[in-house]
């Protein structure tokens, strides 16, 4: 920070907290009782996660060494480095390992002031500028010593500490309410299919599906060595998206012949469904995909356009009757799977052509409307992570809480704690000069 606030100090992380890393972990060396201890894995931003608590053994001096109490600021030295919360859980038995610093604040500084400050400096860049290492970033022990940090003056620090919480509280919230959005965008979907497809039914009665189909055949075993660069796209089920769409996600190709491309190739409208692993996954491949083939999890099913359109049997296939129905063609536990009889089972609604593109245009109308607001969520959500960092930042630039000029300065408590500080430093070393005379 180039210019400081008023009544604001430039200090190191070292010049207010005594910083302590982890106990190493090894099961060989380590000795002592089993005893709880946080991972990285543990610390969130501003929380901790204890649904996966490991032990380690420590003796009675390494416990007392890496025990953790009430404003201790644990902070990851690797995993996402610089990662901080505050212990505010009360007393505790849990210990710290190797890839956390435990940052034991002094009294006169409030310890949430420091763990959003790593906050913000791991969102605007300047933390990992500090980091060490290429593919694994880490936070060394020296280098989070001397990260600097602006400090306030201690009254303003409880009060930014203060208006962030209040401020934290409400975009949890807002995240609360946005994060159930997608399910509720599936719900919707499958209410819309529901309706639609009741409408359909009320115009004709259900139909079994290989009334429409032309033929269906599971897709091509190739050999190892027919696999290729540059041959036809082979595509897989993590190419379909929910909504039966192709994306293509570096689907492996084969190099085949024309006759052999002839006999298995794709052509536009035809119904791809995974017939092993992700049971039910449905797609329509569209010939603007490229010439491409189905690999061996898929069934390819060539309907009758004459009868009903392509879009149509997927939509159906994507609502709940659908999936229940390929759910019921399972046909083993470990490995379970359908074949192309239970989808030439299938019963659905098939109107006359016209009917089918009315449903159809309904539908697509309804989940395009629906996407927009799912997208607007999105948008929201991000928003809120965007306003959660220039919280942060006019925090530190001293400019979202009030400033008292009857505070005193940053400076002078520093002042005070670092004498503080080397009294005990000289207090330790003559209780050390007496024990070894003794």
């Amino acid at each position: 920070m180039s210019e400081l606030p008023k009544g604001w100090s430039q200090a190191t992380v070292a010049e207010i907290a005594d910083v302590r890393l982890g106990k190493m972990l090894d099961a060989v060396k380590n000795k002592g009782a089993p005893v709880p201890y946080l991972r990285n894995i543990n610390v969130r931003w501003g929380s901790f996660d204890l649904s996966d608590v490991l032990e380690m053994r420590m003796t009675a001096d390494e416990q007392d060494a890496y025990s953790i109490k009430d404003g201790d600021v644990i902070v990851c030295e690797g995993g996402e480095p610089g990662r901080a919360a505050v212990w505010r859980a009360g007393q505790t038995k849990l210990k710290f390992q190797k890839a956390l610093h435990r940052a034991r604040i002094c009294a006169e500084v409030v310890p949430e002031f420091l763990a959003l400050h790593m906050r913000h400096a791991a969102a605007s860049g300047e933390l990992e500028r500090k980091f060490t290492g290429t593919t694994i970033k880490h936070l060394p022990l020296a280098v989070f010593r001397d990260l600097p940090i602006p400090l306030a003056p201690h009254p303003e620090q409880r009060r930014i500490v203060a208006k962030i919480d209040s401020l934290s509280a409400k975009s949890r919230r807002a995240r609360d309410h946005l994060d159930h959005i997608p399910r509720l965008v599936e719900k919707y979907k499958q209410a819309i299919l529901a309706a639609a497809f009741l409408q359909a039914g009320n115009e004709k009665e259900l139909s079994r599906l290989d009334d429409v189909i032309a033929s269906t055949f599971y897709g091509p075993r190739f050999a190892k060595d027919a696999y290729s660069s540059d041959g036809v796209v082979t595509l897989r089920t993590t190419d379909f998206d929910d909504d039966g769409n192709i994306r293509l996600k570096s689907p492996p190709s084969v190099r085949i012949s024309q006759a052999e491309f002839a006999k298995w190739g794709l052509v536009d409208g035809d119904l791809l469904v995974t017939r092993t692993g992700s049971i039910g996954k449905c797609a329509i491949y569209a010939e603007t995909v490229g010439p491409a083939l189905p690999s061996a999890y898929l069934i390819r099913v060539r309907l009758r356009l004459d009868r009903v359109r392509p879009r149509y049997v997927l939509l159906f296939l994507l609502s709940r009757s659908g999936q229940e129905q390929l759910g019921l063609g399972i046909t083993a536990v470990t490995q379970p799977n359908i074949n192309a009889r239970v989808i030439e089972r299938l019963k659905l609604p098939i109107p006359d052509l016209k009917s089918q593109d009315r449903a159809i245009r309904k539908i697509e109308t309804a989940f395009a409307w629906i996407e927009r607001l799912a997208s607007e969520a999105t948008s929201a959500r991000k928003l809120i992570d965007q306003l959660d960092q220039a919280v942060l930042a006019k925090a530190f630039r001293g400019e979202l809480v009030p400033q008292d000029p009857n505070d005193e300065p940053a400076s002078v408590l520093l002042e005070r704690i670092r004498q503080e500080r080397q009294g005990s430093a000289a207090k330790g070393q003559k209780s050390k000069k007496r024990q070894g005379k003794a």
